[in-house]
């Protein structure tokens, strides 16, 4: 009887002994990955290990980061943000359009002959109102000439003024209030571009009643 007793307890100590030789330690199982496990799964000694381990390979999937446009709600397109700049009290949009600009129109330049002809209007109603009412002028119609010179750089010089009937004063007096009045003119220009000198006429008339 005591030898049948030793024999079985020698017997499942060498199948002990195999088995832990042949199965995974828990520890082992734990640390390589290859235990399932559930979350409310308890694990207990003398649990069979080998229908807990994952025999599938698991492929570690490529975290593909795809660049989401935050919108502000979902399906529509972010709103553009406008930079505003402080202009004293104001606030001003930067990102405003440039179309929407006013555009100040473009003057052309004045001919010559329209410059000279608004300056002479103008002296002419001067003259009237400010040197015919002078006792040295006696009544009558004046013919007068200037003769003037446009230089390469559109200044005017007024080099005689020519009265008829003569009169000193009305000649002295139109030839100043010309010399500290004149407008500049545009140059004139030769046969290949360039900026010459000018002498030109004008002819008008004053009549004192």
């Amino acid at each position: 009887m005591k030898n049948a007793i030793l024999f079985l307890l020698l017997a499942g100590s060498i199948t002990a002994n195999s088995q832990s030789e042949t199965k995974p330690s828990l520890k082992d199982l734990l640390y390589s990955g290859k235990l399932k496990l559930d979350s409310t799964a308890v694990i207990k000694k003398g649990d069979d290990l080998s229908s807990k381990i994952d025999t599938s390979t698991k492929k570690a999937e490529p975290a593909l980061s795809k660049a989401v446009p935050a919108t502000g709600d979902l399906g529509k397109p972010p709103v553009p943000q406008l930079n505003t700049v402080a202009d004293g009290g104001n606030i001003t949009d930067s990102a405003a359009p440039a179309a929407d600009a006013v555009k100040a129109p473009v003057t052309p330049a004045k001919s010559n002959t329209k410059i000279w002809k608004e300056y002479t209007d103008s002296l002419t109603t001067t003259l009237k109102t400010e040197l015919l009412t002078s006792k040295k002028i006696k009544k009558e119609t004046y013919f007068l000439t200037v003769d003037y010179e446009i230089g390469a750089d559109g200044i005017v010089s007024i080099l005689n003024v020519v009265s008829t009937p003569e009169n000193a004063f009305l000649q002295d007096e139109v030839k100043k209030r010309m010399e500290f009045t004149i407008p500049q003119l545009v140059p004139v220009l030769d046969s290949s571009g360039k900026p010459r000198k000018v002498k030109r006429k004008y002819n008008f008339n004053l009549t004192k009643e």
